[in-house]
């Protein structure tokens, strides 16, 4: 009886150490698991950061405005926006194109009149005096 009851105890012991096995297993698994998701995490918000910084259009906009306070020259201007213009183009994927020329809007064939009393201004000429 000695005997059996030892082979009995081996038996609880063994299993004792499997389900130990299993649960250092289970917690190594969740850790690694865990360390993956931390990683892409990490990656999207490396990759998400450095293509979320200031668009050639709003460098633009900037410059522009600081050229209309007399801060930027002209000429410091102009080359400012030439550069500019080549990353636009590749952020709106537009092949080089030949740069327009400014043109006059046209002027309207009827003189505007004013204002009537709702703010809504008229085309017909305003009526002689």
């Amino acid at each position: 009886m000695g005997s059996a009851g030892m082979i009995g105890h081996g038996a609880v012991l063994l299993v004792q150490m499997k389900m130990q096995l299993i649960w250092a297993s289970l917690g190594l698994v969740g850790a690694l698991f865990l360390g993956a998701v931390l990683i892409g995490l990490v990656e999207r918000w490396r990759k998400r950061s450095a293509s979320a910084g200031l668009t050639a259009g709003d460098q633009l906009s900037h410059f522009r405005e600081l050229y209309a306070r007399g801060v930027l020259t002209k000429e410091e201007f102009e080359r400012i926006r030439a550069q500019l213009a080549v990353k636009l183009r590749e952020e709106m994927q537009l092949k080089e194109a030949a740069p327009a020329q400014a043109t006059a809007p046209p002027e309207p064939s009827r003189p505007a009149g004013p204002p009537s009393s709702d703010g809504i201004q008229t085309s017909e000429p305003p009526p002689a005096p």
